[in-house]
């Protein structure tokens, strides 16, 4: 692992090979940190939407899922940039299988943003990670319902989730269930 000059850690592209592995030649990376810095806002997000404008520029930065991932955890702290999840269309193959652990913090979800593709977090993991066991959300942004159907979700964690007005979570094999200001 290398540390770049904007504060992200590189990890190598493929670990040791994994029996059972989700991926094509058996490799899953172990571990995806992401940390961004703070960046200022050309507008206000809050002055945007009271001008009845979308909460994001299409020139906005943002973080983009790929339709495929090899990682048994993803750490992302994106200081309210958005994130853009892989697209929801007929025929979906986006699949992170070999995932377990997703931490997000500070992520901005705009999923009506060019480029978004439409999917909710809900979606993505409902659909994508058929492995998850813990979820940690943390300060999320624009995330006003999350509708969760896993079998294998154990723990699921909120923290600041201010504008999340509906929860609606089904998983048999969830033990624990933290929020915090939720």
């Amino acid at each position: 692992m290398s540390k770049e000059d904007d504060g992200t850690e590189a990890l190598p592209e493929r670990a040791g090979p994994t029996s059972g592995s989700a991926t094509p030649g058996g490799h899953v990376v172990e571990a995806f940190r992401l940390r961004l810095p703070r960046r200022p806002s050309k507008h206000s997000r809050i002055r945007r939407i009271l001008d009845g404008l979308p909460p994001y520029d299409a020139d906005d930065p943002a973080v983009v899922l790929r339709g495929y991932g090899r990682m048994a955890s993803i750490t992302m702290h994106l200081s309210s940039y958005r994130i853009l999840l892989p697209a929801a269309a007929a025929g979906d193959d986006a699949k992170y299988e070999a995932l377990t652990d997703l931490d997000l913090s500070g992520a901005a979800f705009d999923e009506d943003a060019p480029g978004g593709g439409g999917r909710t977090l809900g979606g993505f993991v409902s659909s994508c990670c058929p492995r998850l066991r813990k979820l940690d959300i943390c300060f999320p942004k624009g995330l006003p319902q999350l509708v969760i159907r896993s079998e294998t979700l154990e723990e699921l964690r909120f923290s600041q989730a201010d504008g999340l007005r509906t929860l609606d979570v089904a998983a048999p094999s969830l033990r624990v269930r933290i929020s915090s200001h939720y």
